[in-house]
């Protein structure tokens, strides 16, 4: 029995291998891929039997989703004793059960409690079942009064735990105007009928979260089709609440008010400047918006191609830019709008941290911005995480700020409790390699850094160069590091069929083809003789 690296075996005496067999299926999401390690040999599918049997809840073991589990019992249901014992998931028996959550739409009230009907009946032992991801959105399908499920909902405050059976992980909503947050008749009643402004401005009470107790809760938007509540305030009420990320636009308020949580220990938000937020929701008029004045009128516009040195190239050109000019009509200088506006937004956003000063819990703070074009120097954002003498904030990512240079990011040596930091390559901007660079130069000379946790875009945003700067970086890298990749699939032909993209053969091909790249990678630093570096991939 071995592991192969390259032509060489590292053996491993059954006694090690077995000691170790828990720490290599923790992380396995799925039941096929907990059966493939089982098979190795007959004591490590007793050994795994039993750790999913007994020990599933202490050591976080995923046992897949909801659904393969309950096709797993049904197809189970008619064989034998002798059968049954030499099954890998032992349901009979089993008192706890971690697992995804179904498909979105899949789980309503009444399969709620067909569910845990099915799973009482044919797992007498089963006291609890642990629900990593949920989505609830389908909730408030249908807004007719005559929709059964509906008319259930806003009448019975449904307890979607079933009496504590189901417990939730991560709650997820994906908000729309299909999908309103209503938790009573009263919320119904007053936005039947009203107009998307109306509902935007509604003060949901959102008390139907509170039925979940999630640990995370996520609320993911759609531009495209998306519904902006424009007071997200109640989502802060809940305790149970450790985890908030908030995809839709907020407020510097809202950020303030986060920040003053006891409960959150990470915050992840999508920053937009108040003004253009009512503007965005139809609150304000365009004539009253924070850039109203900029000119809009064909020739009177400049536009710029992104360098990755936009900051640079404004400062030292602005005057000979300005003089050059030649408009129609003399209009307001559209550079010193753009950097007045940028001005603007750094300070609303840096104030909005001042909360970070009596902050004990938050341990991961990510800020987007919804127009990132603004943002490319973070260095105020870092002076006003330094000046809160904050000492729990460990993790930062700020993929709303497109740096391209590594002194960009040196502020963040004086914030030494600073120790992982995120990079994110955007499929939408150009030089995602030279900030890739810059994070790379940066965490080589900070050493208060100790893990970088990468997100790229499979085959998108340059990938491919970016997997080569890291390579040559096994090389120049001289201190003790943990590198996380995390590989991301964006669809190139987003708005062609979805049936023709993701088709089993893509999505199979895209699988291998991560893991032909990791096998590379982890051969590439081996061959470096890199011995402080660590590189680690999420699934």
């Amino acid at each position: 029995m071995g592991i192969i690296l390259e032509e060489n075996y590292i053996k491993l005496n059954e006694m090690i291998f077995n000691d170790i067999l828990q720490y290599l299926i923790i992380k396995k999401q799925s039941f096929k891929s907990l059966l493939e390690i089982s098979l190795i040999s007959k004591q490590s599918f007793k050994i795994i039997q039993n750790l999913i049997t007994h020990q599933q809840k202490q050591l976080k073991i995923t046992i897949g989703s909801i659904d393969s589990i309950k096709k797993y019992i049904e197809n189970s249901l008619d064989c034998s004793n002798e059968v049954y014992k030499i099954k890998l998931f032992q349901f009979r028996d089993i008192e706890y059960v971690r697992c995804r959550g179904s498909k979105p739409k899949v789980y309503k009230i009444k399969s709620g409690v067909e569910l845990k009907e099915f799973l009482k009946e044919n797992c007498p032992q089963l006291k609890r079942v642990h629900l990593l991801t949920f989505t609830f959105a389908d909730r408030f399908e249908g807004r007719d009064l005559d929709h059964f499920l509906f008319k259930q909902l806003i009448e019975s405050h449904h307890d979607y735990s079933e009496g504590g059976f189901f417990s939730f992980d991560q709650v997820e909503s994906d908000l729309c105007s299909e999908y309103l947050p209503l938790s009573n008749r009263k919320e119904f009643n007053e936005t039947h009928g009203a107009d998307k402004l109306q509902i935007s401005l509604y003060n949901y009470s959102l008390d139907d979260v509170f039925h979940y107790q999630p640990r995370k809760l996520s609320i993911k938007y759609s531009r495209f089709r998306g519904l902006l509540l424009y007071n997200l305030d109640p989502f802060l009420k809940f305790d149970s609440i450790e985890s908030l990320f908030i995809q839709q636009p907020v407020t510097a308020k809202f950020i303030r008010k986060a920040l003053a949580s006891k409960s959150l220990k990470s915050l992840s938000v999508t920053f937009m400047f108040e003004k253009d937020f009512d503007l965005f929701i139809g609150k304000v008029k365009p004539e009253d918006a924070i850039d109203s004045d900029i000119d809009t009128n064909g020739d009177s516009v400049i536009v710029y191609e992104e360098s990755g040195d936009e900051d640079e190239y404004y400062s030292s050109n602005k005057d000979a830019l300005i003089d050059n000019i030649k408009t129609k009509k003399p209009k307001k200088n559209p550079i010193r709008e753009e950097t007045s506006k940028r001005e603007l937004l750094v300070k609303e956003l840096t104030d909005s941290l001042q909360e970070l000063s009596s902050n004990s819990t938050l341990k991961k703070l990510e800020i987007r911005i919804l127009l990132p074009f603004y943002c490319r120097d973070p260095t105020l954002l870092f002076e006003s995480i330094k000046s809160s003498g904050n000492q729990t904030l460990s993790k930062l990512s700020i993929p709303g700020y497109n740096v391209t240079k590594s002194n960009f990011l040196a502020p963040l040596l004086k914030v030494p409790s600073i120790s992982t930091l995120y990079f994110e390559s955007n499929p939408n901007f150009k030089y995602n390699v030279k900030s890739f660079n810059a994070y790379l130069n940066h965490v080589n000379e900070n050493p208060n850094i100790s893990k970088f946790k990468c997100s790229l875009v499979y085959h998108f945003a340059a990938c491919d160069i970016i997997l080569e700067r890291l390579v040559r970086y096994f090389k120049e890298n001289t201190r003790t590091l943990s590198i996380f990749i995390t590989f991301q699939v964006i669809m190139e032909n987003f708005f062609e069929s979805s049936s023709k993209i993701l088709t089993d053969e893509f999505c199979k091909k895209v699988q291998q083809d991560c893991l032909n790249i990791q096998d590379q990678l982890l051969q590439q630093l081996k061959q470096s003789n890199n011995k402080t570096l660590s590189l680690i991939f999420n699934p």
